[in-house]
């Protein structure tokens, strides 16, 4: 994972792009998992409150988390 995650960041680099990886909790809201990516310097989409609180308790930095929950009808 952390070299997956370290070749897409370059690749971005190397593309020019000003991109940042944001990883949707939903889609596996496993603590190593974030972990690992928090390490690396990920930051984090978060839609409800239990994956904002379980990214907090991980020591994830506030400011790495991004929430938006659309509503649908």
């Amino acid at each position: 994972m952390r070299e997956n995650y370290r070749a897409l960041d370059a690749a971005l680099a190397r593309a020019g792009r000003r991109a940042r990886i944001r990883f949707a909790v939903k889609a596996s809201p496993v603590p190593e998992i974030v972990r690992i990516l928090d390490g690396e310097g990920a930051q984090f989409d978060v839609a409800s409150v239990g994956e904002i609180e379980m990214c907090l308790g991980l020591g994830v930095e506030p400011g790495r988390l991004y929430y938006g929950n659309p509503i649908k009808k």
